[in-house]
């Protein structure tokens, strides 16, 4: 099964789905990450994931969010994921 991860940011990626996500790799599932550029980006493509890479801002801006939406929709119909994980309220 191939599973895509989205989140607004790469730090709770790391911190906090990094378990879930070497479960979920160990069982045998493709984890694709879908995050914006940060730190945490190398430490979470170490644990086997394909990490696909979005600019993304944590704020409310409607001509940057129309952008991030039609390239999340892109990166999701190249992925095409069996399930969709989204952390925050800006990939929702």
């Amino acid at each position: 099964m191939k599973i895509a991860f989205v989140g607004n940011d790469d730090f709770s990626m790391w911190h906090f789905r990094r378990v879930l996500i070497k479960k979920l790799l160990a069982s045998g599932n493709e984890v694709v990450v879908i995050i914006p550029p940060g730190q945490y980006v190398e430490k979470i493509k170490s644990l086997g994931v394909t990490c696909r890479i979005i600019p993304m801002k944590r704020f409310f801006s409607p001509i940057s969010d129309a952008f991030i939406f039609l390239r999340l929709i892109w990166i999701l119909f190249t992925v095409r994921p069996h399930l969709l994980h989204t952390m925050t309220i800006k990939p929702n």
